[in-house]
């Protein structure tokens, strides 16, 4: 809950919301992720009169804090690595990554990709992470990542989606990745960034794709007031099925496995 700062459990049988825990006071949540034991939540902390950003740990078998951990400026995103041992995450005031090795805690020297950092996809094989970058025409700078983040290696632009980026998702295989913005989605290689078909036109915000790697599911907005909702996309021809309307505007797209 961004303004509030807590985080709401919810039982997935049920559907019924347990109680708010409070992360921090004068500050705003921007974005959540459970390792990949389950045992652990991180969230990224904006505290709103410091220079900085903080990912608060909460255990979540007694729903307790740990102590938080300094990143950078204006932390927007986390993605962990597919082993749980390093989480990444998106500093987009200062344009850095910083990685934390999530057994100790130790936060090891950030990364600098420059710009507006606002996501990040890391490939199933855990061997290289891809960032958006909303500043410079939405690239897409991929990072070789190594057992040793300290020789982790920034990469130059690979590739940009047309307008503001917003997100990425990359397929199962690792072979491809679709990135959305502004005025635009487009299917692009990797680890090369070259475009696959056309772009298609639109105001996206969001994207995820089905775990058997044959669609992405877009989300998308009319800026001008009107519909919002999901385009499902075949990755093999670029075509787009019937839109799915919704109410408002989609921030996020999960899909259960």
């Amino acid at each position: 809950d961004a303004f509030a700062a807590t985080v709401t459990p919810i039982d997935l049988t049920t559907g019924v919301a347990g109680a708010a825990i409070p992360i921090a006071k004068d500050s705003g949540i921007s974005s959540i992720v459970i390792s990949p034991s389950g045992a652990i939540a991180y969230v990224a902390v904006v505290p709103t009169a410091q220079a900085y950003g903080v990912v608060v740990p909460i255990d979540l078998a007694t729903r307790t804090l740990e102590p938080g951990i300094v990143v950078g400026a204006v932390p927007v995103a986390i993605t962990i690595t597919p082993d749980g041992s390093t989480a990444y995450v998106v500093d987009s005031g200062d344009g850095t990554i910083t990685p934390i090795a999530l057994a100790t805690g130790t936060v090891y020297p950030q990364l600098l990709v420059g710009g507006n950092p606002v996501e990040m996809a890391i490939t199933p094989d855990g061997d290289a992470a891809y960032v958006m970058d909303g500043l410079d025409t939405g690239a897409v700078i991929p990072i070789t990542l190594s057992a040793n983040p300290v020789q982790d290696v920034v990469g130059n632009a690979i590739s940009a989606v047309s307008g503001e980026a917003e997100a990425i998702a990359i397929a199962p295989d690792g072979s491809r990745a679709v990135v959305v913005g502004g005025t635009g989605a487009s299917l692009i290689s990797l680890p090369s960034g070259a475009q696959l078909g056309t772009t298609i036109s639109g105001s996206f915000t969001a994207v995820a794709i089905t775990p058997d790697g044959t669609t992405a599911l877009l989300g998308f907005f009319d800026g001008t007031g009107g519909t919002h909702g999901v385009l499902p996309v075949k990755l093999s021809a670029s075509t787009s099925g019937a839109p799915i309307i919704l109410r408002g505007e989609p921030v996020a797209i999960a899909i259960r496995p």
